[in-house]
């Protein structure tokens, strides 16, 4: 129903930094009501994004087209989860290469001429 009020292209980044901020706003909770509170207006959040886009999504494709294009916006979210995973333990052992490169470089003596 909002979407027929306010246009996709106002709705949608504004529910998505909502979700962001919502979803930040988590890390700095200090109670378990406060921390429901935030479940909650995330709940709400969600529940604005995904019809959004799918509704948004239904204007420019045929149905036909249409659900292999709402099947990848689902999947992406699980596919994104498991890659950043994996990036981030390949950015740690970057990371802990870089750092055992360089203690050997400063302490490594240097072979007698």
């Amino acid at each position: 129903l909002t979407m027929k009020k306010a246009s996709p292209k106002i709705w949608l980044p504004f529910i998505t930094a909502a979700w962001g901020a919502i979803t930040v706003g988590q890390g700095y909770v200090s109670s378990y009501e406060s921390l429901l509170a935030t479940r909650a207006l995330l709940g709400l959040a969600e529940g604005g994004l995904l019809p959004g886009m799918v509704t948004y999504l239904s204007t420019l494709y045929r149905p036909e087209e249409l659900a292999i294009r709402v099947g990848i916006a689902y999947l992406s979210n699980p596919l994104s989860g498991g890659v950043g995973g994996l990036l981030g333990i390949l950015f740690i052992r970057f990371l802990l290469s870089a750092l055992q490169c360089m203690l050997t470089f400063s302490l490594l003596p240097q072979l007698p001429p």
